[in-house]
């Protein structure tokens, strides 16, 4: 819903525009072991979002995308950070890595992938700009939620089905 909200365009999701739509600024600097860190400061009405800028951008972009999670999922901690077990909630945030997932690869533009026969770890990686192990998560998840996938004898309707006008 936020991607439609946000009048996000296809693969891959350019998060600075989400942000810069959503009011909350957007830093790289060295972290250190953290990923990223979500400030949060009601008082001055502002939102930043600070990622490790030692990391790979795959990596970068999954923890900008994890720390919008914590930030639209109205969590109750002022500041997220992964790698040195800095004010870390396991239900928050897994809560979070889903919605990176789900925001970095939404669903219909997976089953697009599916469609065009390109739902495999190297090409969903390079088209939504994620890591291997993203790509890998993503898509098993698809075939769990969608076991129509893999029925053979209707794959054609299915490709009718899920086949989007763009081009990935």
């Amino acid at each position: 819903r936020l991607l439609a909200r946000l009048k996000v365009q296809p693969p891959p999701v350019n998060l600075a525009s989400i942000c810069e739509k959503l009011d909350i600024g957007l830093a790289r600097s060295p972290l250190g072991s953290r990923a990223a860190v979500l400030m949060n400061s009601p008082q001055m009405n502002s939102v930043l979002i600070m990622v490790n800028s030692d990391h790979r951008l795959c990596r970068q972009r999954f923890s900008i995308a994890h720390e919008l999670g914590h930030y639209m999922l109205n969590h109750s901690c002022m500041a997220f950070s992964g790698g040195d077990g800095f004010m870390q909630f396991p239900e928050e945030e897994r809560e979070a890595n889903i919605f990176a997932a789900e925001l970095l690869m939404p669903e219909r533009y997976l089953l697009h992938c599916w469609a065009v026969n390109k739902l495999n770890t190297y090409d969903v990686s390079q088209i939504f700009n994620v890591s291997r192990q993203a790509a890998t998560i993503a898509i098993n998840h698809l075939y769990f939620i969608h076991d129509e996938l893999l029925n053979k004898h209707r794959r054609n309707y299915w490709i009718a089905t899920y086949l989007m006008d763009i081009n990935i």
